[in-house]
């Protein structure tokens, strides 16, 4: 009895060990923004700050770009710009939030 369950565990495990070897690789997963690419930012500013202005300056203070900011979340590209120090500043009224890029 002992020798057919043997037998019997160890086909099993043959046929375990065939099909892992026979497994493709798993496709990558979808990882997001900031992780492989160094250039996209995605920034979610509070409620009061709906309605405000963004703007992107350079680090010896020469305006790049501004909006206005129509929803919460902010996606930022900073791929076709050159290398060097960027400041992104979100103002409303007296609320002010900054923060700093450094592009490679």
């Amino acid at each position: 009895m002992k020798t057919i369950i043997k037998i019997i565990f160890l086909g099993v495990l043959t046929v375990l060990l065939s099909i892992a070897a026979m497994a493709h690789e798993p496709a990558k997963k979808w990882e997001p923004a900031g992780s492989k690419n160094k250039n996209f930012i995605v920034y979610k500013a509070s409620r009061k700050l709906v309605g405000g202005r963004v703007e992107i300056l350079h680090a010896n203070g020469a305006r790049i770009a501004e909006q206005t900011l129509e929803k919460r979340k902010l996606f930022m590209d900073f791929q076709n710009m050159k290398s060097g120090s960027y400041i992104v500043r979100i103002s409303k009224g007296d609320l002010v939030q900054e923060f700093a890029f450094n592009k490679k």
